[in-house]
């Protein structure tokens, strides 16, 4: 599969929101006093640790040409 400019501009816009969101959620979870609450935010964490690393592997395999 092939990507435009665009395509990956706005992968490398959704790479900065996972980022942030990933801070967010970091700091809502040692924040939190709930035990529930953390655990939450820590499922919350790995799905989007998840998503970031797959978004980090595209974008580094259409960088080096392999799209």
């Amino acid at each position: 599969m092939t990507f435009s400019q665009r395509e990956v501009n706005l992968l490398k816009k959704s790479l900065a929101y996972i980022q942030v969101d990933l801070k967010k959620f970091t700091k809502y979870q040692e924040e939190s006093i709930d035990p529930n609450i953390k655990k939450a935010y820590h499922q919350v964490i790995t799905a989007k640790k998840d998503h970031l690393n797959l978004m980090t592997t595209i974008l580094n395999r259409i960088s080096k040409g392999e799209n």
